[in-house]
């Protein structure tokens, strides 16, 4: 079984049997509610993406799997002994949890998703042939499948609130035809102060993608900041982790 360290570092789809929803309870207690994940992009514009514990129910699937369980209930529902090898015992539930397993196991490795994954824009605030109300979407492939952390804005936060997960044989099937929102920071903010700082460079990003949408927006950065993104410093910063 896996311990709450190993999700922060998790970065392909853990077994079945490495994972459990008090892992998941325990990792969302100590590594999300807490935490504000801000993105700043390109464009200049930024958002702060915080996780509720009412969420957890449609991010886990547990809403396709037993309806009974209402968002408010589940953590007291784990505290008195739900978990997965129960609901599979469960004949009526079994299927439906075999329908949501790559979910629930994509869950593990969500600190990745939130760190390394690309970040979509959902034009009208909704995904396209879905009824599903997102503003943005976090997508990574991991296994071999698209990986998809669907947020909503509610006030001046983006909460997360759906998992959708595409299969091998299409893994962009998601985020096909929407725009990426190129970031150039990423900041990991506790109680209000900052405990880690992402640099990307997505200024590569845009020389190899000549076609990318975001190319006109190199331009309107400031041409200070735009020579700092090319220097030899930044670029041996590439992905780097700075923990203050």
């Amino acid at each position: 079984m896996f311990t709450v360290h190993d999700l922060c570092e998790m970065k392909e789809l853990p077994k079945w049997s490495e994972i459990s929803l008090s892992l998941y309870k325990e990792f969302c207690v100590q590594n999300l509610f807490s935490k504000t994940f801000r993105y700043y992009f390109v464009n200049g514009a930024s958002i702060d993406v915080e996780f509720r514990e009412g969420a957890m129910r449609h991010l886990w699937g547990i809403h396709h799997i037993d309806r009974r369980i209402k968002s408010r209930q589940l953590f007291e529902k784990i505290d008195e002994g739900l978990d997965l090898v129960n609901i599979a015992k469960n004949k009526s539930m079994k299927k439906r949890l075999t329908d949501n397993r790559d979910r629930i196991r994509a869950f593990a490795c969500i600190y990745d998703l939130l760190r390394n994954g690309d970040t979509f824009w959902v034009e009208c605030g909704k995904l396209k042939g879905t009824e599903i109300e997102i503003d943005y979407l976090k997508s990574k492939n991991i296994s071999s499948k698209g990986v998809n952390l669907g947020m909503r804005t509610e006030g001046d936060v983006c909460v997360p609130i759906t998992m959708l997960i595409d299969r091998a044989i299409d893994s962009n099937k998601t985020i096909r035809g929407l725009m990426e929102c190129l970031v150039a920071r990423m900041e990991i903010l506790e109680s209000g102060k900052v405990t880690e700082n992402i640099y990307y460079n997505y200024a590569a990003k845009l020389k190899r993608n000549k076609r990318c949408r975001y190319k006109n927006e190199y331009k309107k950065i400031p041409r200070c900041f735009r020579k700092d993104i090319y220097s030899e410093k930044l670029k041996m910063m590439k992905l780097k982790t700075e923990v203050k």
